[in-house]
């Protein structure tokens, strides 16, 4: 889970997140503010006792109770015994379901916002072509356009550059700029543009 390791090893502010999207998440205020006062929790130790969240919030032990069920209940919250060093056991919870939900939050924005994205340009660029070729473009062509905008492999300015290149040969088609685009080896990319994108999106949520 990337959004659990930038946690565990870079300390993100995910408190931030939840308070700005605790009701895209399916959650209530009040459940929203005892998974926040797990989190805090949380960054100290993996057990917790109903009088540790009334310290953090303003709910009764009855309430707290009935919010806690309700956390496991949607996939937020789990508990599990594991064994301590001293052979006994212990009930300890995770938030590991709750990263995942926030996880696929931030990706389906950016699925939505790469949509976006790819229409504008996919656009541009069969107006671009339909230009340099001087005649409309079949619809064979019209797909192969936009499965390159579509393409997680492929970034506008990779699509874009190779169409520029192609438009000063002295003839070309949409299938030799498809070959290139599926055959260029892109060099240089030590993060991929998904994980950059999505981890970009992540920070501008905080």
């Amino acid at each position: 889970m990337l959004i659990k390791q930038i946690y565990d090893e870079y300390g993100l502010p995910i408190e931030k997140i939840i308070n700005k999207e605790y009701k895209r998440l399916g959650l209530k205020l009040p459940e929203a503010m005892v998974l926040l006062a797990l989190f805090s929790i949380y960054e100290r130790r993996r057990t917790f006792t109903i009088n540790a969240i009334s310290k953090r919030v303003e709910y009764n032990r009855q309430e707290i109770g009935e919010l806690v069920s309700s956390l496991m209940e949607k996939g937020f919250l789990e508990t599990k015994f594991e064994e301590t060093k001293d052979g006994k056991e212990r009930e300890v919870f995770s938030l590991d379901k709750t990263f995942i939900k926030i996880e696929k939050l931030i990706i389906s924005d950016y699925q939505s916002n790469k949509n976006d994205e790819a229409a504008a340009h996919i656009g541009k660029t069969m107006e671009v072509l339909e230009s340099a070729l001087g005649r409309v473009l079949s619809a064979l062509e019209m797909d192969l356009i936009r499965s390159w905008y579509l393409n997680e492999e492929l970034t506008c300015e990779d699509i874009e550059l190779e169409i520029q290149k192609a438009i000063l040969k002295p003839r070309f088609s949409i299938k030799y700029i498809d070959r290139i685009l599926m055959t260029a080896k892109i060099e240089d990319r030590e993060v991929d543009p998904k994980t950059a994108t999505i981890l970009e999106s992540i920070y501008k949520k905080i």
